[in-house]
């Protein structure tokens, strides 16, 4: 059962700036806590604090569980603890968070630091030992409490680009300790940005919405102009009143930012009302990491995907169990049942404070139309709460229960050809089935689906350990691996997309680049690393032993993996060492490289 948020009637109502502002901090607090009105948190840098991205940004697949922070483009910032605690979690990974840190508070949160560069060199003894005692290259630590006791404005690190970043900046969080809920560390005022920006409303689109059977059924996105009329005021652009069906729903487009910081960022909250009564509203204060892929659910998902604007429906589907929802009638559906003028308001907040409204009136149209023609009612029909299979010679499909945000007519087809262009990879990697279009890769998918594809019956016996699932563009011109193994005549894969997928053969091995000559004089060099690149299915494992011993790698950008000496652990005295290093991509193929340094 879903947890809803209940919201008040005109929670976003226009006031003065200071109104707004405890209005939004009010709503973003949960029963434990309350706006940072006492500072309990301080900054975690010495610097002005710019974000390039803000809490609960609304992302396909994910919800973001923090606030990005600018570091001019550098790496090597210094980091401190926003308040007293201890730390509790230490982390290394080339993807993800990479090199994070996570010190539990006593007033019941975890701070959380995220795509660090380097920790403090008592962390990264401790690291460097736990790495050594497990042999393995990426950890997840949990130390003792009494182990690293920290306090506020300690040292505890330096910023970085580790991970999944896309550039040096701090991932910052604050959650909840026992059940690792992030929260809205900017609603709550746990960090001092400045803004005085209202949010933007970039555009409105009406969508009407049927049921055949159990599957829904939509007219496509009738855009409807805007004009602005003051910055956080908005009217419809050439009409005042909007015809609408007998059922439908708003998208709305819209953006945020902050003073002196222009990239794209998300909103706080929504609140839509018709005839001066609450129909719809969310407000982005909290979620747990298991809910937040229902994020594909509140946002439209086939407008948003490749967009950075939000696209954010003005209804809640019924399973959606995000957490963030109020006020919410008929699913947020516009059922007008007379031909009167119905006034509509809708509200957006940022997590500042500031508001933009937009307002204009709907009235029922005065004929009836069907919306959808027979091409949209082709296909089996699926019903989104029982498990379904699909098989036909050469191919299997199994969506299970509750694996679809909603009901849907599944289509299916095969294509047997792609176009023989000069551009992509699709020439270099030799497909072994017919390309399967599955369904719509515009509608999303809450849980995996398995895929299994007979692959051609001349394949040679030697390539079936190599075979995968491809995942085919647009255009044709691009496979890349969608994971899956042979197993028992088939190639099973499982997906969290549709779209267009085949069978392909990884046969070529990984490629080991070392950042020295063999015998190199390496008597004054700290570390050394290797680029490691494979053609398709990508790096599955590496590793490594310098006479014989094995040592620890560390993953960085473009498959640079780097390796510190440490003479404590291998003794260097001038003389002639052997490295040898292993790597095996996802298809099992593996490489081995063997060298030589002096040092």
């Amino acid at each position: 059962m879903a947890v809803c948020v209940v919201v008040s009637a005109g929670l976003f109502a226009q006031g003065t700036d200071s109104e707004k502002t405890q209005k939004v901090a009010a709503a973003g607090q949960s029963a434990m806590e309350t706006p940072d009105q006492g500072g309990y948190y301080r900054s975690p840098m010495d610097i002005r604090l710019l974000p390039s991205a803000n809490f609960a940004e609304t992302r396909p697949g994910h919800l973001h569980a923090g606030v990005d922070i600018k570091t001019g483009g550098v790496e090597g910032k210094k980091l401190y603890s926003a308040a007293d605690g201890y730390i509790s979690r230490i982390g290394i990974a080339p993807w993800g968070y990479g090199r994070v840190l996570y010190i539990a508070h006593p007033n019941g949160t975890t701070t959380v630091y995220a795509h660090m560069q380097r920790f403090t060199p008592e962390v990264e003894k401790y690291v460097d030992s736990e790495r050594y005692r497990r042999k393995i290259h990426n950890v997840d630590l949990y130390p003792d409490a009494t182990r690293f006791p920290v306090k506020r404005g300690q040292l505890i690190g330096y910023s970085g680009n580790s991970g999944s970043s896309a550039g040096p900046h701090l991932h910052f969080e604050v959650r909840e300790t026992a059940s690792q809920r992030p929260v809205n560390v900017l609603a709550r005022g746990y960090l001092d940005i400045e803004d005085d920006i209202p949010p933007r409303i970039v555009n409105l689109y009406y969508i009407e919405t049927d049921t055949v059977g159990v599957v829904p059924v939509y007219s496509k996105p009738r855009l409807l102009g805007l004009k602005k009329i003051a910055p956080d005021n908005y009217i419809l652009n050439g009409m005042e009143t909007v015809e609408v069906g007998p059922r439908g729903y708003f998208v709305v487009e819209v953006t945020d930012r902050k003073n002196d910081s222009y990239n794209t960022m998300g909103v706080y909250g929504i609140e839509m009302t018709v005839d001066g009564e609450p129909t719809f509203s969310f407000k982005l204060d909290g979620f747990r990491f298991d809910q937040q892929r229902y994020v594909n659910s509140m946002m439209q998902y086939d407008m948003q995907t490749g967009q950075r604007n939000q696209f954010l429906r003005l209804a809640r589907q019924g399973n959606n169990k995000l957490p963030v929802f109020g006020d919410v009638r008929n699913g947020g559906l516009v059922m007008p049942e007379d031909n009167e003028v119905h006034p509509v308001v809708i509200t957006v907040a940022d997590d500042a404070g500031n508001l933009s409204e937009l307002s204009f009136n709907i009235r029922k149209r005065s004929r009836e139309s069907q919306f959808y023609n027979a091409n949209d009612v082709e296909g089996v029909q699926v019903d989104c709460g029982k498990s379904f299979v699909w098989s036909q010679p050469g191919i299997e499909v199994t969506i299970p229960a509750d694996a679809l945000y909603e009901s849907i007519f599944y289509r299916q087809s095969p294509t047997d050809s792609l176009p023989d262009t000069a551009g992509g990879n699709v020439r270099n990697i030799p497909r072994y089935s017919p390309v399967y279009n599955i369904h719509d890769k515009n509608v999303p998918i809450h849980s995996s689906i398995t895929l299994s594809i007979e692959p051609d019956s001349d394949l040679p016996e030697s390539l079936k350990s190599r075979l995968c699932m491809a995942s085919v563009s647009d255009n044709g011109q691009m496979l890349t691996s969608a994971g899956g193994k042979y197993a028992d005549g088939l190639v099973t894969a499982s997906l969290r997309n549709f779209g267009r997928f085949c069978i392909v053969a990884d046969t070529v091995p990984p490629v080991i680049k070392p950042s020295f000559a063999k015998g190199a004089d390496l008597r004054n060099a700290k570390s050394v690393y290797f680029i490691i690149t494979d053609n398709f299915s990508g790096v599955a494992s590496y590793s490594a032993t310098i006479d014989g011993n094995w040592i620890a790698f560390e993953q960085g950008k473009g498959g640079r993996i780097t390796h510190r000496f440490d003479p404590a652990r291998i003794g260097y005295n001038g003389g002639r060492h052997e490295l040898e290093i292993t790597v095996t991509d996802g298809a099992g193929n593996s490489k081995t490289m063997k060298t030589e340094f002096i040092k």
